[in-house]
């Protein structure tokens, strides 16, 4: 739904599924898939047969990073039917990324830090002097907070609540800001809206893979990746993370080869985030009983993210399985560490966060139980003990 980062808040993959245990705790089970899925498209997403191949021109740019080519392809069909979210979206992202990149958009250039707020508030202010539940959803993606972005999606369901995006956006960012009976009850009334609405099915998988319903998140996944395939409409880097995603859940239910085909079949290239896919490869790999092939997709996937705690943790689990304690305890007492100072207090202005990092304090509390473990094994073995 928030066009500002390169991968959904709802994504999940590598050992973050398995650390899904505390989402499930608040998640619960109450977002089942419905096993049908069937489309039944508002006026909001209805597109015009007619514009298909210029839409296509305009995915084409997108992808050879003409993006001034694209908003010329997109600006017109814009004009012409200003309440066909899924265009207006993809002109958001591609005025988004012409700001970004320094250059002009509708006469107008800014700072490419201030792109996202400048083309919010224009955004926002359209949607005032015109007010429609398309322009206030639009306004509510663009939004930095969540508090501002719903009381947008308030806006345009006191204009339309058969607005399917509606429902979405609440979902998206209730999801995010972890209100999870409030993001489940909205989840199911886009769905009800539209059961074949892709933007919800994306996020209707994330949210059963992060309630534990493994099977379920799969066979909505694959729905969503079949219909969504020549979709001009649908970025291929989100169907690449999604192809992620759906390899993590497979590992998950002991599919690992078919995951490791899944993730091969993905061009590098369009991954928002290729440490990710090389933590659901080394998962993979460990699956199949190949532990120096995973060390070594981890270690990739710290190369990749030198930030990230959950490939540190990855090479310590496998270090652990080949008994080599020494540097196991290495690697648990750097993760421990990072995940310390992850959670001290910062002087970055966070309206929005509003929970702890779990997953910094799981991690955590891993990496002391196991130290401690490492510990008393080693005064066990030694000679005065």
């Amino acid at each position: 739904m928030n066009a500002s980062g390169a991968r959904s808040a709802a994504s999940l993959g590598g050992l973050e599924l398995l650390l899904a245990c505390a989402a499930t705790l608040v998640l619960g089970s109450a977002c089942g898939a419905s096993r049908t899925y069937i489309a039944t498209p508002g006026r909001y997403d209805i597109v015009p047969r007619a514009w298909e191949e210029q839409l296509r021109r305009a995915r084409d740019a997108f992808e050879e990073g003409d993006l001034e080519e694209c908003h010329e392809q997109l600006a017109p069909l814009a004009e012409l039917k200003p309440i066909v979210l899924p265009v207006r979206v993809f002109l958001q992202d591609v005025q988004l990324g012409l700001l970004g990149a320094g250059r002009e958009v509708g006469g107008v250039l800014v700072p490419p830090a201030e792109a996202q707020a400048h083309l919010g508030d224009l955004y926002a202010q359209s949607a005032d002097a015109n007010p429609s539940a398309a322009g206030y959803v639009l306004a509510a993606r663009l939004s930095s907070a969540g508090t501002a972005a719903l009381e947008y999606l308030d806006q345009a369901a006191a204009l339309d609540k058969d607005c399917v995006w509606v429902h979405y956006g609440r979902a998206w960012w209730l999801f995010g800001l972890r209100r999870f009976p409030e993001a489940r009850k909205a989840i199911q009334q886009a769905l009800d809206l539209d059961a074949g609405h892709l933007p919800t099915m994306r996020l209707h998988a994330s949210m059963l893979a992060s309630a534990g319903d493994t099977k379920d998140a799969v066979y909505v996944l694959e729905l969503w990746l079949e219909r969504s395939a020549d979709d001009p409409l649908v970025d291929p880097r989100m169907r690449a993370d999604a192809q992620v995603d759906l390899a993590a859940l497979l590992v998950l239910e002991d599919e690992a080869e078919e995951a490791l085909d899944l993730l091969a079949g993905i061009r590098p290239g369009l991954l928002p985030d290729p440490a990710r896919a090389e933590l659901v490869r080394a998962a993979a790999l460990e699956d199949l009983g190949l532990r120096t092939l995973a060390l070594s997709a981890a270690r990739r996937a710290k190369g990749l993210d030198p930030d990230g705690l959950l490939p540190l943790v990855q090479q310590a689990l496998l270090l652990q399985f080949e008994g080599n304690t020494a540097q196991e305890r290495a690697l648990w007492a750097q993760v421990l560490l990072e995940a310390e100072s992850r959670l001290e207090p910062s002087n970055e202005s966070s309206a929005e966060r509003e929970a702890l990092d779990v997953q910094s304090i799981l991690i955590q509390l891993q990496a002391r139980a196991r130290i401690e473990r490492i510990d008393r094994e080693r005064e066990l073995r030694s000679p005065e003990a």
